[in-house]
């Protein structure tokens, strides 16, 4: 069972930037709300204008994925996590760079395109008539238990197959060199069609069609270091032992590289709703943050709400940590729950085995926003950061004998999107690297880029400018780099002064030199801010004679 309530929690002191009168602190939020303007394809792709030098030895492609369309027929979706996919790629090759992109050709994408107007119920606050009275609202979304399929959070490439991934169901795959859609893939019959919705009889599971009990696929893969194997996981709700309550029911699995033929499948139930977007893992466990989150489903059903807006935080609940033993990490390890203070974690930046301690690191918000209040109050354009939750970089030191977590406050930054070298994922590590607020405290968007040392606290940051707002910094290794930061860091952002989007390419090494190449986007040719991406070794631009810029 759990473990007892945590110690308190500690922070480090912030060190004060230097020279703080000097800084430019206002952003734009003029500049800012252009960033979030619906895109426009890229299907033939073109040539980047390029200032300064990409690194020669880097070649291969990155792929991002993000909410893409924010209005539809005239009206606006209620929150952008709602925007269907718009998957672009940067081929990379010679010191030259080739952008493609396009939207995923989705169901509901195809079908709301040809219709112009909402057709389908989202997660995060968007359906049917959802900005009209209730009543409207219950007339047009009642009986439907159905989420469109947006594939928009993130695109892998992983045994010649590239896929954009959506929490709640199943991968779209793509054609990695045009980005045109191909079908839903169910990695070969691995999954099962339809959205997480489930009885956990098998017998009624099958009777449901496909639009529930299905096998989702995470969003959030990760290569082990260690083994090579992609992680990730999936979910299922189904119904608890007392009436009206959930369990959560994840699906771990482990593809060795150059397949979809999972080494290791296996499955942990745990009570209650877990509303569970990220994880990490060590050598020896899977690791799950199940916050105080609990889930409403009546106002769903009701057609009144979307999934998304039926959840609440519990702030006199705990977190719970679930410690779940990975397959081959040796006999008699057994799962293991131990409570911490509450919070919520959307991102884990790495996690690793030392000694009688497991160390996570991660973003934590001290409580999850409520997504109904969001979409009802405004326009998700108009959001006042000073009255949402910060998002911070956290080490959370659980200890294994105690049955306690140590948690710390590494940097009162604003952070989100962490990343460490691929080369240590699963492994001690030192450097995080995330997208960052310019404040050294206040709650702003995102507009540049932290590195931070997990063991002193020390950072290193680069700023372009107060109309400049970036996405999530993408780490690679160097082909022959030693050190743990020798890295190449890839982040697209918006310039609000040229009004277009550029990919900025840094040395991982030292952030604080800025950017050793810009490559920027054609004007009217926009792509807004993305949620999350990945970097493949191969190149899918032009080859030949179409190289030729």
């Amino acid at each position: 069972g759990p473990s007892r309530r945590p110690p308190p929690l500690r922070r480090r002191a912030a060190a004060a930037p230097a020279a703080e009168a000097a800084v430019e602190w206002e952003w734009s939020r003029e500049a800012w709300q252009a960033g979030y303007s619906s895109g426009q394809e890229a299907p033939a792709g073109f040539w980047m204008q390029v200032e300064g030098s990409i690194p020669r030895e880097l070649e291969g492609t990155y792929f991002r994925n993000g909410p893409g369309r924010f209005e539809i027929g005239g009206q606006r979706l209620s929150h952008p996590f709602d925007g269907d996919g718009l998957v672009a790629s940067v081929a990379v090759k010679d010191g030259k760079a080739f952008f493609r992109s396009r939207f995923v050709r989705t169901e509901g994408f195809k079908r709301e395109s040809e219709e112009e107007r909402i057709l389908f119920r989202n997660t995060f606050g968007t359906q049917r008539n959802w900005d009209g009275p209730p009543l409207q609202r219950v007339l047009s979304n009642f009986g439907d238990f159905t989420q469109k399929n947006v594939a928009n959070t993130n695109v892998i490439h992983w045994a010649g197959k590239t896929l954009c991934l959506w929490e709640a169901s199943q991968p779209y795959r793509l054609d990695p060199s045009t980005l045109g859609t191909i079908e839903v893939d169910t990695l070969g019959g691995l999954l099962r069609p339809g959205l997480p919705f489930a009885t956990g009889n098998p017998l009624v599971d099958s009777s449901l069609g496909e639009e529930l009990a299905g096998d989702p696929l995470s969003a959030h893969p990760h290569v082990c270091s260690r083994t090579g194997n992609m992680v990730t996981f999936g979910y299922q709700m189904q119904p608890g032992a007392g009436l009206g309550t959930f369990k959560t029911v994840f699906t771990f699995y482990e593809f060795p590289e150059g397949s979809f033929q999972p080494e290791h499948k296996m499955n942990y139930a745990l009570d209650g709703f877990a509303f569970t977007h990220d994880f990490c893992f060590t050598d020896r466990y899977y690791i799950v943050f199940q916050s105080p989150v609990e889930m409403d489903m009546l106002p769903f059903i009701l057609g009144l709400k979307c999934p998304g807006e039926c959840m609440t935080f519990q702030p006199e609940g705990s977190t719970r940590v679930h410690l779940i033993p990975r397959p081959g990490a040796g006999d008699g390890l057994q799962p293991r729950v131990i409570e911490m203070e509450p919070c919520f974690v959307f991102h884990h930046a790495n996690a690793y085995d030392h000694g009688d301690k497991v160390v996570v690191d991660a973003i934590r918000l001290p409580y999850l926003t409520d997504f109904g209040e969001l979409g009802n109050e405004c326009d998700f354009l108009d959001v006042d950061f000073e009255k949402m939750p910060v998002n911070t970089l956290w080490r959370h030191q659980i200890d294994l004998k105690e049955g306690q977590v140590h948690s710390e406050e590494v940097s009162p930054r604003i952070v989100e999107f962490p990343a460490v070298s691929g080369k240590v994922f699963g492994q001690k590590h030192k450097f995080v690297y995330s997208g960052a607020a310019q404040h050294p405290t206040r709650n702003q968007p995102l507009q540049g880029v932290m590195k931070t040392d997990m063991e002193t606290g020390e950072t290193w940051t680069w700023f372009p400018g107060p109309r400049c707002f970036m996405g999530e910094p993408e780490v690679i290794p160097k082909a022959n780099g030693e050190g743990e930061d020798d890295v190449w860091v890839i982040v697209t952002m918006f310039n609000g002064d040229a009004g277009v989007f550029q990919v900025a390419f840094l040395d991982g090494a030292d952030i604080e030199a800025g950017p050793l190449a810009v490559a920027s986007g054609e004007e009217g040719q926009h792509l807004p801010y993305g949620l999350h991406g990945n970097w493949c070794s191969e190149y899918f631009g032009p080859t030949g004679e179409d190289t030729v810029q």
